[in-house]
Formats: C-alpha cells, sequence, structure tokens
C-alpha cells in the first residue's frame, strides 16, 4: 500500500528520532566519561555542563534568528550533524579535558541546536 505523505517525512522523522536519542544519550554518560576516563573531579562534569549549556543557549538562538529571517533550514542542520561528529571523532582520537571544553562541547552544542531545528523544519514540512 503506497504512503499518503511520501518518502521525504518518514526520513525527517527518523532523523528527528535518531538524533534526540543521540544527544539524550549523551547526558548520563557525559559524566561517566568525565570522572572514569579522564580522570578528573566531579566537580569538572559542573564546569563541562555549564559550558555546554551556554553554548547550546547561544547555538539555538543564532539557529533560531536565522529560521526567523526565512534562512534555509537544512543547511543548519547538516552543520549541526558536522559539529557531532566532529567533537566525537577529535575525542576518539585524544581523550584529554582541554580538548573536551573548547572542541567538544562546542561540537555538542551545535548539535543539540540543530535537533531544535529539525523540530521546525518538521512541523514546516
Amino acid at each position: 500500500m503506497p504512503s499518503v505523505f511520501g518518502r521525504q517525512p518518514i526520513l525527517i522523522l527518523l532523523a528527528m528520532l535518531i538524533s534526540s536519542l543521540c544527544n539524550s544519550a549523551i547526558i548520563p554518560f557525559m559524566g561517566y566519561f568525565i570522572v572514569e576516563d579522564l580522570h578528573m573531579a566531579p566537580w569538572a562534569i559542573s564546569v563541562y555542563a555549564i559550558t555546554a549549556s551556554l553554548l547550546t543557549m547561544a547555538c539555538t538562538r543564532y539557529f533560531g534568528e536565522r529560521i526567523d529571517r526565512s534562512i534555509r533550514i537544512f543547511p543548519m542542520m547538516v552543520i549541526s550533524a558536522g559539529g557531532i561528529v566532529l567533537s566525537s571523532a577529535v575525542l576518539s582520537i585524544h581523550q584529554s579535558y582541554a580538548i573536551l571544553l573548547l572542541i567538544s562541547a562546542p561540537g555538542i552544542a551545535l548539535s543539540s541546536a540543530g535537533v531544535s531545528s529539525m523540530f521546525i523544519f518538521g512541523r514546516l514540512y
């Protein structure tokens, strides 16, 4: 039986589901990674959380302003996907707390901003 909506809305929903699950999985595992793998004190989790939260708010605001000016959403989603790929690749090659704060936190912030933009993309589609 052919779908009424076609293939593209299903792919958008699938992308939203996968990115939401991946972003939500980062939260509990990042604390474990900081303490156990990077051998940092537990207070370092708070520094990372504050850094990532502030960067996520800034990226989401920037993406939102661009959406309000009717800029295409898809390129922003590609940038956000690139952010998580970059942060994951860098952390898999070299693991340090400085790399986590300077490269991985901005990449994760871009990815989180992309998830909210993806919801807008799905709604507008």
